[in-house]
């Protein structure tokens, strides 16, 4: 990204530890001590777009109707489908008695889907693998072409999108409530194509 002239913020409140990396611009803001409540809004206001987790800073730059590249997300049901700016790529689920990665169907199945407690992953012996910084760097690219308006998916990707969609389970439920309504996000194009196993 800084090689494209971008600038990176480390947002958080709370890290572990500083991002070891020396370069003008990247700036870790969750260690630089210049964050505050305000800044935290003017910065989700004002980027051109936020890589994610989806673990609560994203609803300020969704907000405001910027980009949102959301990585590593589970349960695989709750991906965010409300805005066609943004891109999902999800963790790696894994059967441990034959080594399997599971598909869509498989999550709906064993109603792995939507959830959200870690005995139940354990419960079904699976293993929960996270993205690859190769996975992660894929998508950033990707990002970066649509912001520049030269992404397109050729015929092959468009038919693996189009069964991508079909067999997600867009009615799912949580709580009670449905989990998304008009389908307009983006699963990673890459990140599909290197895991068909989900069709």
């Amino acid at each position: 990204l800084t090689n494209n002239g971008y600038y990176v913020i480390r947002m958080g409140v709370k890290a572990n530890k500083k991002f070891p990396i020396k370069n003008k611009k990247i700036i870790d803001y969750a260690y630089d001590g210049s964050r505050s409540d305000f800044m935290d809004v003017y910065l989700g206001s004002k980027c051109e777009f936020c890589i994610s987790t989806g673990t609560g800073f994203d609803g300020i730059p969704s907000i405001f109707r910027k980009p949102v590249l959301y990585t590593n997300i589970l349960p695989f049901g709750a991906v965010r489908t409300s805005s066609e700016k943004n891109i999902f790529i999800t963790k790696h689920l894994i059967n441990k008695n034959n080594n399997k990665h599971l598909s869509i169907l498989d999550m709906v199945q064993c109603k792995i889907i939507n959830s959200q407690k870690s005995s139940e992953y354990r419960k079904l012996n699976l293993v929960i693998r996270e993205n690859t910084a190769d996975e992660i760097n894929d998508a950033v690219k990707e990002m970066l072409s649509r912001l520049e308006g030269d992404f397109s998916y050729d015929k092959n990707e468009k038919k693996l999108h189009d069964k991508f969609w079909e067999l997600f389970p867009k009615n799912s439920i949580y709580n009670n409530l449905p989990l998304h309504g008009k389908i307009l996000g983006n699963i990673g194009n890459n990140f599909l194509k290197e895991n068909q196993h989900l069709l």
